[in-house]
């Protein structure tokens, strides 16, 4: 850039993810066993998403799989043929202020 021209550096927009599953646990695991089960789930989650490349895709059956994984507690996720019951995108406004959430209907499971 040529002097005394100036130049500015913008953020990107903030995106986030949030997204709702079921669980089906052991029968035997006691309520304790089911939080930690649960805490555990979501952790798995959360640094699976956190991971992913620049581009790179989301896959659900990977979040089922990180998920199943989490805890030997848990014997299944979701419903058969829909892992996650719903996704949201959450995005900056134009002015900052606040968030805006997007419901992502009928998002199509890569198996």
């Amino acid at each position: 850039m040529a002097f005394p021209l100036t130049g500015t550096a913008l953020n990107p927009d903030l995106v986030g993810i949030s997204l709702a599953t079921t669980i089906s646990l052991n029968s035997k695991a006691t309520s304790t066993d089911q939080q930690t089960a649960v805490s555990s789930a979501t952790t798995a989650v959360q640094n699976y998403i956190n991971n992913l490349a620049i581009g790179q895709p989301l896959i659900i059956n990977d979040i089922a799989h990180q998920i199943l994984n989490s805890s030997t507690l848990i014997v299944d996720v979701g419903q058969p043929g829909n892992m996650l019951s719903n996704i949201f995108i959450w995005r900056t406004r134009a002015d900052g202020s606040s968030y805006s959430r997007m419901l992502i209907a009928d998002y199509t499971p890569a198996f």
